[in-house]
């Protein structure tokens, strides 16, 4: 996910309407890559139009010891894509609202029965109720960022000011707890709250293990350097090793890293579904969809690329991606396939809940809610 200065420029847009004369600036939330919720039982369909090539499969990991199977090469077509893709304003009746949070919000994620927001320009974090598609509350976070983790009763994000894991009480919508611990100022999604524990990835070579009853550190491991971008997948935590191209996947149980799968390159932004764990591969643009069972790897071009920028999220029967300048790519979880492509001005981050994609635009300061395609 970029930060302020990365996103694209573009005007505000009012609840319900696409402009039908120019592009027009959304924004829509993952997992988390954020965090992300699971995929809908019954896979989305494609929205129709040319579809891109088939992925191509790798070698499965095996299930014990650490593995790097090779990759096979990625079936891309940019002309494909380029048949496929769309001007975001196409979404029509899709968009079901855009709503002005102010400032310079960035993160997004959906917990139980809200959608928050980091805001660093205005220092706080914000909750949307779904229900009512509006701003409902307001935590004082000094510089929020990097994520977030639904458990345990509480919301879980960072500040990048106080380098401290921050608890957020939401039946108050106030802070409870600061913890301080290691914390990237550019880091992606360091956050995950999975098996009994908050995971907390610092980018500092330690993947840290926090007991939420006692708001006190239980374990570290190592990790690569760099590697800060974790999720909850099925039975494990995962986590990106971006200088590697791999994805480590971690023994809760165990405290230690079980397997290692050779994704694409310069993997940063992950999320996970119920079935499979998805990688947006900066270098390169593809979309890595990792089996969670068997660590068998399938990779798609969807010509994603850009260092530091974008955000992936899973749920309602797909994966979705969003960069600069293509602010929503749709990538089918069944046929592993580009279904849909936007282009133009917005994105930053995104996220799925409450039966809806949410996009956020740092640059415009909005958050948008857009339905999957029927």
């Amino acid at each position: 996910m970029g930060g302020p200065g990365r996103t694209m420029l573009g005007r505000r847009i009012s609840a319900n309407v696409w402009s039908t004369t120019s592009p027009v600036a959304i924004a829509i939330l993952v997992v988390a890559g954020c965090g992300s919720a699971a995929a809908s039982a019954t896979p989305s369909t494609g929205a129709g139009g040319p579809r891109s090539p088939s992925a191509a499969p790798t070698a499965s990991v095996p299930a014990a010891g650490l593995a790097s199977p090779s990759i096979a090469p990625v079936s891309a077509s940019p002309d494909a894509l380029a048949l496929l893709r769309q001007p975001i304003d196409q979404l029509g009746r899709r968009l079901v609202a855009t709503i002005d949070v102010g400032g310079v919000p960035e993160w997004v994620g959906a917990g139980t029965d809200a959608i928050w927001v980091t805001n660093r320009a205005l220092g706080s974090v914000q909750r949307i109720d779904p229900t009512r598609n509006a701003i409902v509350g307001s935590v004082p976070v000094a510089e929020p960022c990097n994520g977030f983790a639904f458990g345990f009763g509480s919301v879980w994000t960072a500040s990048c000011h106080d380098q401290a894991l921050v608890r957020i009480d939401p039946t108050r919508n106030v802070l409870a707890k600061t913890i301080p611990t290691a914390i990237a100022a550019d880091g992606e999604g360091q956050v995950a709250a999975a098996f009994g524990s908050i995971w907390i990835a610092g980018g500092d070579g330690r993947l840290r293990r926090l007991d939420p009853a006692s708001n006190r550190f239980v374990a570290s491991l190592a990790v690569p350097m760099g590697a800060d971008a974790i999720v909850a997948g099925r039975d494990s935590i995962w986590i990106t090793d971006p200088e590697g191209n791999d994805v480590l996947r971690i023994d809760p149980a165990a405290n230690k890293v079980s397997w290692r799968v050779k994704v694409g390159p310069h993997p940063q932004f992950i999320a996970a579904d119920s079935t499979a764990v998805w990688v947006l591969n900066q270098d390169d643009g593809t979309v890595s969809r990792i089996d969670a069972a068997a660590g068998s790897v399938r990779s798609i071009g969807a010509d994603s690329k850009g260092r530091d920028v974008g955000c992936i999220g899973a749920g309602l029967g797909s994966s979705w991606v969003t960069v600069p300048d293509l602010p929503l790519t749709r990538v089918d979880a069944t046929s592993m396939s580009v279904t849909e492509q936007f282009s133009g001005p917005g994105g930053d981050c995104l996220t799925t809940g409450f039966g809806s994609v949410w996009l956020v635009n740092n640059a415009l300061g909005t958050v948008s809610r857009i339905a999957p395609p029927k």
